[in-house]
């Protein structure tokens, strides 16, 4: 989900206000220390992904998968 993805690092809005993603884009835009702290947090949370990880986490869900079948 986009939240666990983003963590604290985004501003979530509600994708059906238009308004209120032109208001997040202008707090952001104006706020320089927002900026700054927006983007520490992303790299932050990005450091939290790689493809390694996701193929170990998707071959474990597949061999789960496998042994619940074939049980």
């Amino acid at each position: 989900s986009l939240p666990e993805v983003a963590g604290n690092a985004a501003q979530l809005i509600d994708p059906a206000e238009p308004a209120a993603l032109a208001e997040a884009m202008a707090n952001v835009m104006s706020q320089s220390d927002l900026q700054f702290d927006m983007k520490e947090k992303g790299l932050a949370q990005a450091a939290q992904f790689s493809w390694d990880k996701t193929a170990q986490q998707t071959a474990a869900i597949y061999g789960r998968v496998v042994s619940h079948e074939m049980a």
